[in-house]
């Protein structure tokens, strides 16, 4: 039994068997205020209803009287944790109340478009404190193809993070010239349906 367990946890203390002993009493402190119990076996229970600090402490008993004291076993009992969850913003995503030492339970996260979730900003499989969590994101890398005027021959692909603008520059450089016509720039021609569709913000895969 370690020395820190959560609120309704049965403390279960044994002994080794004293030779001669008739019955044990058992001394049990809670926050300072002292119970006894006889028992005929070496050991005893009781339950943490209650956060605070439990101490047991036995001695043997017999006709001839009682034996020495042991030393006094301290075990601290913890409130459950309140725990939080948020989003990249802040925003909160779920509360829950966690068992001293327990693990809390991440909810799903909602879409952030451009991002790809990577977890949680620390791991909360064994949570001893009232905590908050935040959910962690890495920027989405997509692929632009640029085509040529006739709009089948790709002659160059760039690789965009989200939120960034093409380099239209170097993509120029790629296309055949076309007699009596002017480049004017280029136009979205494929990208997924929730696209802006903005060459100066790729926010998905584009064809160009």
């Amino acid at each position: 039994l370690g020395s820190d367990v959560p609120v309704g946890t049965v403390l279960a203390v044994s002994w080794p068997e004293i030779r001669n002993a008739a019955d044990y009493e058992v001394t049990v402190s809670v926050n300072g205020v002292e119970t006894t119990q006889t028992v005929t076996q070496p050991q005893a229970s009781v339950t943490a209803d209650a956060a605070g600090i439990y101490e047991f402490q036995v001695r043997a008993h017999n006709a001839a009287g009682f034996g020495d004291s042991s030393q006094r076993l301290r075990i601290t009992a913890h409130e459950p944790s309140t725990v939080r969850f948020v989003n990249y913003d802040g925003a909160l995503l779920t509360e829950q109340s966690v068992p001293w030492g327990g693990a809390a339970t991440a909810p799903s996260v909602p879409q952030r478009r451009g991002y790809t979730f990577a977890g949680w900003d620390r791991s909360f499989r064994q949570v001893t404190g009232d905590l908050t969590f935040t959910a962690q994101y890495e920027i989405k890398t997509y692929t632009v193809r640029f085509y040529d005027y006739d709009g089948e021959t790709m002659v160059h692909t760039q690789k965009i993070r989200f939120g960034s603008g093409i380099d239209s520059a170097s993509a120029c450089a790629y296309l055949s010239e076309k007699e009596g016509f002017v480049f004017t720039g280029w136009r979205v021609v494929s990208a997924d349906a929730e696209s802006q569709m903005d060459v100066e913000c790729v926010d998905s895969d584009f064809s160009l």
